[in-house]
């Protein structure tokens, strides 16, 4: 077996709902999954961080995160975490190397969704390309001439903040409140009567079962 076979790498998307992970060979086999609740407090994203890293501690070469809102690349700080304000100026990277001792990289989600894209999936070999994601708010990464781009703020193909009426500016008129498939899972369960607003099972679930009654 060679090196490059036995690497592993420990990934992580933080979301406005869950925080999901992955065990992951180096060519992008996906070897144990989970998730766990996204954090109400730093206190508690350190703490589920924590325990999931030191599970894979022997096994993991690197650690990855995708996070919402604006991210450096290059320090691995997360600015502004969108909805997960307690991980506004949050220095990943730095945390990650003093704990543990693993180099970490840290990019925004619609922009590692991007970069997945070209490595192995529908962008692959292509030279121009984006990529949406639909959340708690409405991502996207740009590909221009066969890179991705960051942008100035590290923003670049950011969708949640677009107003969609510039008379009103206020969050719960842009698009990444509107168009969300978190905002569109709680009005599904309201329609159909679910008191757990949240359940994204339940309200595909009755999507599926509309659709074949039609």
């Amino acid at each position: 077996m060679s090196s490059e076979e036995m690497t592993c790498y420990l990934s992580f998307d933080i979301g406005g709902t869950h925080i999901k992970y992955a065990l992951m060979s180096a060519s992008g086999e996906i070897l144990e999954k989970n998730h766990v609740m996204s954090p109400k407090d730093l206190d508690d994203f350190w703490s589920a961080i924590d325990d999931i890293i030191l599970t894979y501690r022997s096994q993991i070469q690197r650690v990855a995160f995708s996070a919402p809102d604006r991210v450096d690349i290059d320090n691995g700080i997360i600015y502004l975490g969108g909805v997960l304000t307690c991980l506004d100026d949050v220095h990943i990277k730095e945390r990650i190397k003093e704990n543990y001792d693993l180099p970490a990289t840290v990019l925004n989600d619609g922009k590692a969704a991007a970069l997945a894209k070209v490595w192995q999936g529908s962008l692959k070999g292509v030279s121009d390309g984006a990529t949406i994601i639909l959340g708690t708010g409405v991502g996207g990464g740009l590909v221009l001439n066969g890179k991705l781009r960051s942008g100035v703020h590290f923003q670049a193909g950011e969708l949640s903040f677009i107003l969609l009426n510039p008379a009103n500016q206020s969050f719960d008129k842009m698009s990444g409140y509107l168009e969300s498939a978190v905002g569109m899972i709680e009005k599904i369960n309201q329609i159909i009567g679910n008191s757990d607003i949240k359940d994204g099972l339940i309200a595909f679930k009755a999507v599926q079962s509309k659709k074949q009654k039609q």
